[in-house]
């Protein structure tokens, strides 16, 4: 996620989509091979994991990036990634918990079509989320550098309103369809 993170901010779409396909492509491959044959959920971890050194490589970027070399760089990496890694954990939680809920009250079956149905509405409306943030953040990131952090919070507002817009779009499409 790092590399995808340095090629967003330096506006090569091309190579982010190049790590994202390759990335993709290589889990999918190596985790339906370590499912085939017997992996199971430690296999496909594993594969996820391949998949992501992999993509690097064949993606022509370093697996050591530029920040882990120089330490002046490494506190505000922490200082920010830290309450982020916590953001995830609590998100993952949070989203994990309804289903464990459900199959607690009324067996893993129940599950599979709330599953399927939340997923499906969910990473639908990431992917469309995303292309507004990837489209807004190379102008964030030059905003920043070039007028400071009061006009890269206007950036910022302008991405979480083209959000909010797209997100209400969605929801107003989706309700009646459900």
């Amino acid at each position: 996620n790092l590399h995808l993170q340095i090629a967003n901010a330096r506006a090569e779409p091309l190579r982010y989509g190049r790590l994202t396909v390759t990335r993709a492509s290589l889990f999918l491959g190596l985790a339906l091979l370590a499912l085939w044959r017997g992996g199971g959920a430690a296999g496909v971890l594993l594969a996820f994991a391949l998949a992501a050194a992999l993509a690097c490589v064949l993606g022509g970027l370093p697996l050591r990036s530029r920040a882990q070399a120089d330490p002046a760089l490494l506190r505000p990496l922490l200082h920010y990634g830290a309450p982020q890694a916590l953001g995830f954990l609590v998100l993952a939680l949070t989203e994990t918990g309804d289903r464990l809920i459900l199959a607690a009250w009324h067996g893993s079956a129940a599950v599979a079509g709330y599953a399927a149905a939340g997923d499906l509405s969910q990473q639908t409306l990431y992917v469309l989320l995303g292309v507004a943030y990837l489209g807004g953040f190379p102008h964030l990131v030059r905003t920043w550098e070039a007028e400071g952090p009061d006009a890269a919070q206007r950036w910022l507002r302008r991405i979480a309103q083209g959000q909010g817009l797209l997100a209400g779009a969605c929801c107003a499409v989706a309700l009646p369809l459900s």
